[in-house]
């Protein structure tokens, strides 16, 4: 499907780069969890928060230029509870 949109080789490219970049939020929110539990600081969830939301950013335009309108409007809502979770760490 996306290799008619991008060459083959750039879909494997960008599935890796995103799948490598989710692994590494994913360690991140871990520590950042420690970091809450133990110390009480918010810095690490903000960077979480800000990774995830260019990762959102990231798959938003790659949808959108697929034009697959309905996978766009479904990671959109996932990116609008992140940006909360970012407002939150800023607001705290």
């Amino acid at each position: 499907m996306y290799s008619k949109y991008f060459g083959e080789l750039l879909v494997k490219v960008i599935t890796i780069f995103i799948l490598l970049a989710e692994v590494l939020i994913a360690t991140l929110a871990l520590f950042a969890l420690y970091k809450i539990y133990s110390s009480g600081t918010l810095d690490f969830a903000r960077y979480t928060f800000i990774g995830s939301s260019l990762v959102f950013i990231i798959l938003l335009i790659g949808l959108r230029i697929i034009r697959d309108y309905e996978g766009a409007s479904r990671i959109a809502i996932y990116f609008g509870v992140t940006s909360l979770g970012l407002l939150w760490t800023s607001l705290a």
